[in-house]
């Protein structure tokens, strides 16, 4: 999950992209816990995961205990 988080940090990743499908079990978690998302506003929703403020709270800590 850390991989995934540390690419959306950088750029939103494409749902369609060959990264998001053949990683596809890990971002439906990472969807699921609210760690990225597809929203950019309430009713609006783009083609890329982005990440969430809990994400990035989340890959944070996760990267300071390594």
């Amino acid at each position: 999950m850390q991989e995934l988080l540390a690419l959306v940090v950088r750029a939103p990743q494409r749902v369609k992209s060959d990264y998001v499908r053949a990683n596809a079990e890990i971002v439906a978690m990472a969807a699921s816990l609210q760690l990225i998302t597809t929203r950019v506003s309430k009713g609006t929703y783009a083609q890329a995961w982005r990440i969430t403020t809990k994400g990035l709270t989340f890959f944070q800590q996760q990267r300071d205990t390594q």
